[in-house]
């Protein structure tokens, strides 16, 4: 829900910790966990929800890490749920930036999607500037032979996970 069980230079600590979306906890949870698992012999993988924002849209609205007021061109809300959209280049960004950070901050084993998809049915409408701006076949044919909004879809998802896969490569 972009928020985060551990320090991080993009989302703010997760409510799940302190209670409160924000609050610093008076320790590093994955810290202590990733020291605790290497004593036992176990791998820590982080595990992320990329496009996820929040389950019930504006349950953020003026806590810290607001994208609807910091970067509204991100969000979309879709069966009063929010996401991140998956066809914008600055989405896979911002997906990328934080991947790095977890990476570089901390030494884990893995990292794993969940969820990392379009939302069900979610109408043209919610991602047709993005499919106008974006769907090409310089972008889409990376991948599929048409640009269809299916394609375009799926193709931005492909990028995301190369261009995070890249970035694992790179650092670790």
């Amino acid at each position: 829900n972009a928020d985060a069980l551990y320090q991080s230079a993009y989302e703010p600590w997760s409510h799940w910790i302190t209670g409160q979306r924000g609050n610093e906890p008076s320790y590093d949870p994955l810290a202590f966990v990733i020291q605790e698992a290497n004593k036992r012999g176990m791998e820590v993988h982080a595990w992320l929800n990329p496009y996820r924002y929040e389950n019930v849209a504006g349950q953020y609205a003026g806590l810290p890490g607001d994208y609807s007021q910091t970067h509204p061109e991100l969000i979309i809300t879709h069966n009063s749920r929010t996401y991140f959209n998956p066809g914008l280049p600055e989405t896979t960004e911002l997906i990328t930036n934080i991947v790095t950070d977890l990476i570089t901050g901390y030494d884990l084993d893995g990292v794993i999607f969940d969820d990392y998809f379009y939302p069900s049915n979610m109408p043209n409408s919610l991602d047709q500037e993005a499919f106008d701006t974006y769907g090409t076949q310089e972008f889409v044919g990376q991948w599929y032979s048409t640009v269809t909004r299916g394609n375009f879809r799926r193709a931005s998802v492909n990028n995301m996970i190369r261009e995070v896969n890249n970035t694992i490569k790179y650092f670790k």
